[in-house]
């Protein structure tokens, strides 16, 4: 569970306690009233934390990836590497997941060998999101966040790299300026991943970009897409992506719409940490809107079991 979503938790946790020992004093109809307008007043959680990482294959870093879904609301993951039998392993492990594999392992046999590509979103069960279906990429898939306001749309990337060539390059990004086409007007977007490009699009840029950084540029430019990562306001280091610690690039970013990006309060690059074996750093943002919760499921753990107390334990506990 994130930081933000926690603080949330606790809040319900002891308006439904207060709650509680007013129901306690209500008869009939009123008891069912109170019931509801609590469910409609904590429907809004004012946080959404979102992270992605490149984990060169999900097997070694799974012990990562679920110490980030403890930090953060929503965890992206690019290059799996698992196979069409193979998913069901993410789903046994998280409640809600959305995944695909590389198009020619769908059927390969789960004793196949290493695999390779593959995306895959992760989300805590307060969250309410469904999958956006029919993209046709197995290098692309998302999520529709409900919100309060504008519902967040999350598309979780792993763009070709550079021996993939141009051509396919810009397939994929034509995929997903029509998913920002479609859901701009009513939704704020965020797509996160590795990115498999240098771009030169913010303050803490190092200049560097390429024909297909441009690509990624243009569409920035056509729908006002900020990269988060970039701006002055982030923090962390310059660079996502090592190879022996001696080849360093910044290909893993966050591009979300102007509009979201006056709500951002954090982003940027995590540094090196011990459980992250990936040549990939995560990269992550936080933002203040309204997401709708399902709080049935924040804390099930702390539902309280009122008709096992006498009043004067209720009196002496809340």
């Amino acid at each position: 569970m994130s930081m933000g979503l926690d603080m949330i938790k606790d809040t319900v946790i002891m308006i439904v306690m207060m709650a509680g020992r007013i129901v306690k004093c209500k008869m009939g109809k009123q008891k069912v009233l109170c019931y509801t307008s609590l469910q409609i007043l904590l429907h809004i959680c004012m946080s959404l934390s979102i992270v992605s990482l490149n984990v060169n294959g999900y097997g070694s870093s799974e012990p990562y990836v679920k110490e980030l879904i403890t930090r953060f609301d929503i965890v992206c993951l690019s290059e799996h590497w698992l196979s069409g039998p193979q998913l069901p392993r993410l789903h046994s492990v998280y409640d809600n997941v959305v995944s695909k594999c590389a198009s020619n392992l769908v059927d390969a046999p789960p004793e196949s060998g290493r695999g390779y590509g593959g995306v895959a979103i992760i989300w805590n069960s307060g969250i309410i999101a469904s999958e956006i279906i029919g993209i046709p990429s197995d290098r692309i898939c998302a999520i529709r966040v409900k919100s309060g306001n504008s519902d967040v749309v999350l598309i979780s990337v792993y763009m070709p790299d550079r021996d993939k060539g141009v051509h396919m390059f810009a397939e994929t990004v034509g995929i997903i300026d029509e998913l920002v086409v479609q859901y701009r007007d009513k939704c704020h977007i965020v797509i996160i991943g590795d990115l498999n490009t240098e771009l030169d699009c913010g303050p803490r840029s190092n200049g560097s970009t390429s024909e297909r950084g441009d690509c990624i540029a243009a569409m920035m430019s056509d729908y006002g897409l900020i990269c988060a990562d970039m701006q002055n306001n982030a923090t962390g280091p310059t660079m996502t992506y090592h190879k022996h610690g001696m080849v360093q690039s910044w290909i893993d970013h966050v591009l979300v719409t102007s509009e979201l990006y006056r709500c951002v309060n954090e982003c940027g690059v995590i540094e090196e940490e011990n459980l992250n074996v990936s040549d990939h750093l995560p990269v992550y943002i936080r933002a203040n809107i309204s997401v709708s919760c399902d709080i049935s499921e924040i804390k099930k753990s702390a539902r309280v079991q009122w008709h096992k107390l006498d009043k004067e334990a209720i009196v002496q506990g809340y």
